[in-house]
């Protein structure tokens, strides 16, 4: 399917081998290190216009033992997340012909999408004010250090979907 990638184990290499990923277009995918029994991978879907912010993002996760997708239409995520059931989505406010108010809320509307933990990303918009208005678990400044991505990160797993939380920018 045009659009959709898998990189295990290489994506910080850059070497990338085409996957089919059913009813979900725009998606590509990372494996981090592979983990020990007993250990579930958490999921996180990247959504960025930006390619370099896509790979560098996922490129870290992978690498600390993140399962990564990314996706850079923001009109496919719903079925992004229908198709993958990512544990957490992290969303770039800005990006061409996006209201992330109305996909938050679409997202949130959606009983089989309902509950999946969102964090917003940006630089130079107010995110704190757009926390207020819609269901998201937290909030991440661009740019960010890694360590705060995996706090976000963490944070949202560790609550229930919608909860607001607040991870602080770099």
């Amino acid at each position: 399917m045009a659009g959709c990638w898998s990189s295990p184990s290489g994506a910080a290499e850059g070497h990338r081998r085409p996957v089919t990923v059913p009813k979900v277009s725009g998606a590509t995918s990372a494996r981090g290190p592979p983990q020990g029994d007993g250990f579930q991978v958490t999921k996180v879907l990247i959504v960025d216009d930006e390619q370099m912010i896509l790979r560098s993002t996922s490129a870290l996760l992978a690498s600390l033992g993140f399962d990564t997708l990314t996706c850079s239409d923001p009109a496919t995520v719903p079925d992004v997340i229908r198709g993958e059931r990512p544990d957490v989505v992290l969303q770039d406010v800005r990006m061409p012909g996006l209201d992330v108010e109305d996909l938050v809320r679409t997202i949130d509307a959606d009983p089989t999408t309902s509950g999946t933990r969102i964090i917003l990303f940006s630089a130079g918009t107010d995110l704190w004010d757009i926390q207020q208005r819609v269901p998201v678990a937290g909030v991440l400044e661009k740019p960010f250090k890694p360590h705060h991505a995996v706090a976000a990160i963490e944070q949202a797993l560790q609550a229930p979907g919608g909860t607001v939380l607040v991870a602080q920018s770099a």
